[in-house]
């Protein structure tokens, strides 16, 4: 079981995501507390939704930012932050959302 980050594309669905497992969605959660990053913070909850909407995506971007800086030596994280970002500026080009969507 994997949470799942997803663009939102034009029908409403999601088009294409990231995939965070438990370890590193616990380092990430951990993480967001320390830095103080409330935006990653709202996907604390491993088995629940969560949608950020098109105007909280530049705030988030800059949360991630933030995250990078402060997990360079994890891998694992960090290939799941760039990933993130990566989403965000697809989703800002959109002017659309992202979902977490919990499996």
């Amino acid at each position: 079981m994997a949470l799942d980050i997803a663009l939102i594309g034009a029908a409403g669905r999601p088009e294409d995501g990231i995939q965070i497992a438990v370890e590193p969605h616990h380092r990430l959660m951990s993480l967001s507390r320390e830095a103080d990053l409330p935006l990653l913070g709202r996907m604390e909850d491993y088995y629940d939704d969560v949608d950020f909407g098109a105007t909280e995506l530049e705030d988030l971007l800059r949360e991630s930012c933030a995250a990078v800086c402060r997990s360079y030596e994890d891998e694992e994280l960090l290939e799941i932050l760039l990933g993130l970002q990566r989403l965000i500026c697809a989703a800002l080009r959109r002017n659309t959302g992202l979902a977490v969507i919990a499996d």
